[in-house]
């Protein structure tokens, strides 16, 4: 199988276990407001069994190189 292909079959799965941990619903409870802001969400799934599983990495707070580019302090978006 071409690697796109095993790609775009395990997607479904992955959105859906990822979709899990961001929502409560029937029995979860919504995480504290700490526990999932601003944070990225790396998904692996095992090909050999399809298993998913999810790990998170902390969003990079500055720029690689402040004289090219200013560190810009994230901002509550209010419409």
């Amino acid at each position: 199988m071409v690697f796109s292909e095993i790609n775009l079959l395990s997607r479904p799965q992955v959105r859906i276990d990822e979709y899990d941990y961001s929502k409560p619903i029937q029995g979860q409870q919504k995480k504290p407001f700490e526990q999932h802001w601003r944070k990225h969400t790396l998904s692996y799934v095992d090909t050999q069994t399809g298993k998913v599983s999810l790990e998170y990495r902390p969003v990079i707070d500055r720029t690689l190189n402040e004289s090219d580019c200013a560190t810009v302090p994230p901002a509550i978006r209010s419409y």
